[in-house]
């Protein structure tokens, strides 16, 4: 049997909680790979944010060559923002990855991969064998994923995460929820019994999401959705997950072979084929309870436990790489010491759940290498920061600070960014969650900041005033470090970064509204919302993720972009010199 390689992520796993978890004891598998190889801090990429730090594995290469450098990029042209995983025509999708992933001296060598839940693999690689896409996967429209709320009034006030506020009709003893899908509608018709709501005859749960349904639409494209179901004064609220894309009906390229979303979904029951299926977004806008929220998460990671499972008992591939998102989605919902006990005992199960997989996948697979890693580590997030208002109070951005900020509906392409800007004014600007632009004459359309010695002391007034920053209630540093995307990046793809990458101190993060262009929030507010931890914008070196080893590696400090040229190295292949990270393995 020729040599095997598994790596296995648990996307957000923070090494300090791990350590601790070890330390306790809760942690048996992990242990034994650690008595026996390694376990070391793992130094994720910068911004710490999956799309980045998964590009890094991918590639072995810093954001200048491989092109992501954020959740959210921005056209010069326009300075629109965009989802930055893929670009999108109407028609066809194109993954943003700029650089050649490990895949391609693996296939040249006969060596066969397959990527499971991998960010940034959304269209797949060329040259992986099998891949069903993670973060990145669209919902069946193309776009990021609304859900839709029902009710007998619908607020019309919204909220940033864009859910949908819609009103039922209501017909003797059913109610009708016209929802809106991949470019047309469906209609659902709920039954109501007693105290009882049924949709296609199955009864829905109170106060939590009931079972994965298909739905059809008036064009006969398909969706998979879930309905949660609670009163409100008496009257019900009907409360649809995006509509993600049905497996058994998927027209996303988002797998290979073209069959595999079918085919796990015969094998395993119905999942829904999307990047980010967990309803962080409903828990942090208040529409579902916290329970509700670690029942999906569960049924997801299920999903996702029984795929990975299924393609590693397939001997066909030589390389496994999988990530399991478990751990980071209940993460953002509270973490470090003030985080509520129950989003603490649930993060502790998740570990003691992994380390059980592990011990799983190696009694089945004795032979295999395998490693175990995350991409970053955690940080409470309790006070918000809008960057563009700082900018406008300071006289870089001329806005229109009574201007109606943008909220997430916007990249559907709906509303307007930007509403009140003055371009002709402005010098700087921010988009997406730890970057700083420009406004750079010759780049950005009517930049008036003009390149070279201009452009450099901009810059360098712009990093010492923010790192002087202070928060008005409790005197805090905002930012541990504020760089400069030139002296951090190098590469072909350095023109789609921020010039400056925002650092931020635990408990500090980008307001979702400055995200997005708005400035209608104060600089500095608390967060109170139930996503309230993160690590997007927090300084890489203060969230490390981890890596095990049941071998010895080479050297201190092991980072994210060194596992593409040590995979290289284990199946005998030398790396690509353009690669920034080194092989670790002795």
């Amino acid at each position: 049997m020729s040599k095997r390689l598994f790596v296995i992520f648990l996307d957000g796993a923070d090494e300090g909680f791990v350590r601790q978890a070890l330390s306790d004891g809760l942690l048996p598998n992990l242990a034994a790979m650690a008595k026996t190889g390694t376990y070391s801090p793992l130094a994720t990429s910068c911004p710490a944010e999956s799309p980045v730090a998964f590009a890094e594995v991918l590639t072995g290469r810093n954001p200048g060559k491989h092109g992501l450098f954020d959740f959210l990029h921005r056209d010069p042209a326009t300075r629109l923002p965009s989802i930055a995983l893929f670009d999108y025509d109407g028609e066809r999708f194109t993954n943003n990855l700029a650089a050649p992933t490990f895949c391609t001296p693996l296939k040249n060598a006969g060596i066969k991969t397959a990527l499971v839940r991998i960010p940034s693999t959304f269209p797949p690689p060329d040259d992986a064998d099998l891949v069903l896409s993670g973060l990145g996967v669209p919902d069946a429209s193309g776009t990021w994923g609304r859900a839709q709320l029902f009710s007998k009034e619908a607020d019309a006030s919204g909220d940033i995460f864009g859910t949908m506020r819609k009103t039922y009709r209501r017909e003797h003893d059913h109610y009708l929820l016209d929802l809106d899908g991949p470019g047309a509608t469906a209609t659902l018709k709920v039954e109501r019994s007693d105290d009882k709501f049924l949709l296609n005859g199955v009864e829905l749960p109170r106060e939590a999401f009931g079972p994965w349904m298909r739905v059809t639409f008036e064009n006969g494209k398909y969706a998979l959705i879930a309905v949660h179901v609670r009163l409100v004064d008496r009257m019900p609220e009907f409360l649809v997950t995006p509509c993600w894309t049905d497996p058994l009906h998927a027209g996303l390229p988002a797998c290979r072979p073209d069959d595999l979303a079918r085919v796990l979904a015969e094998q395993h029951g119905d999942y829904p084929l999307a990047g980010w299926a967990e309803p962080n977004l409903l828990l942090a806008e208040g529409l579902i309870e916290r329970r509700a929220f670690f029942e999906m998460c569960r049924r997801v990671a299920d999903a996702t436990d029984a795929h990975i499972f299924d393609i590693l008992n397939n001997t066909g591939y030589d390389l496994v790489m999988a990530n399991l998102e478990f751990f980071d989605r209940v993460a953002h919902a509270g973490f470090g010491p003030a985080a509520a006990k129950d989003v603490q005992a649930q993060l502790m199960g998740v570990l003691v759940r992994f380390d059980a997989f592990v011990g799983k996948v190696r009694d089945a697979h004795p032979d295999a290498t395998l490693w175990i890693a995350s991409d970053h580590g955690f940080a409470p997030w309790t006070r918000r920061v809008n960057v563009n208002r700082w900018l406008a109070e300071n006289g870089y951005l001329r806005a229109d600070l009574a201007a109606p900020d943008p909220d997430l509906r916007t990249l559907a392409g709906e509303g307007v960014f930007w509403s009140g800007v003055d371009w002709s004014r402005s010098r700087a600007y921010a988009v997406g969650l730890s970057k700083i632009y420009l406004n750079l004459e010759g780049r950005e359309a009517g930049g008036i900041v003009a390149p070279g010695k201009p452009a450099r002391e901009l810059k360098q007034e712009l990093i010492e005033r923010l790192t002087a920053l202070r928060d008005p209630e409790n005197g805090k540093a905002i930012f541990r470090r504020v760089l400069d995307a030139q002296r951090l990046y190098s590469g072909q793809a350095l023109g789609r970064s921020g010039d400056l990458i925002l650092c931020y101190n635990p408990g500090y993060r980008t307001d979702w509204a400055s995200s997005l262009g708005g400035t209608g929030t104060p600089v500095v507010a608390a967060n109170d919302r139930e996503w309230s931890a993160d690590h997007c914008g927090v300084d890489p070196e203060l969230i490390p993720g981890i890596f095990f080893s049941a071998s010895a590696i080479e050297g201190d400090g092991p980072a994210l972009r060194d596992i593409a040229p040590s995979i290289l190295r284990f199946f005998g292949l030398p790396p690509d010199p353009d690669m920034d990270g080194r092989p670790i393995l002795r």
